[in-house]
């Protein structure tokens, strides 16, 4: 899919018949922020402010996780190491695990599990140990 954020929140607020100043006030912000981000003007909003337009556009599934996969990449920095956040954009499943676990709430403790099973598997495949 080759669409912006903007682009992408414009056609689900049209498809659900909800004019931009009706949205703006749904979602408590200004009409001319919500056309400048619409316009590519400005980068995604708060994570606050993303949950009220999935809310006010009824979202779920995949058109949620399309909504934050966009906003993502309007921001300018990104506080993780590149090689992970390369990773992860390369790797949709990562992306699904990832989601999974926040959804699930998994803890540091399942995490370490995780960790620790895919060490002992890669060593029995006779791969190196990585510490």
């Amino acid at each position: 899919m080759n669409i912006t954020f903007g682009e992408y929140a414009r056609y689900k607020r049209i498809d659900k018949k909800i004019t931009l100043r009706a949205f703006a006030k749904q979602i408590n912000v200004s009409p001319t922020y919500i056309s400048c981000i619409e316009n590519n003007e400005k980068a995604a909003p708060t994570i606050e402010i993303l949950k009220n337009i999935v809310k006010v556009l009824d979202l779920e599934g995949e058109d949620k996780d399309t909504l934050y996969d966009l906003a993502a990449k309007t921001k300018v920095t990104n506080p993780l190491p590149l090689d992970i956040s390369e990773t992860i954009q390369k790797n949709p499943t990562i992306k699904i695990a990832l989601r999974v676990s926040k959804n699930f709430e998994a803890t540091d403790e399942e995490w370490a599990d995780f960790i620790k099973r895919l060490k002992e598997k890669r060593c029995k495949e006779g791969g190196e140990r990585y510490e």
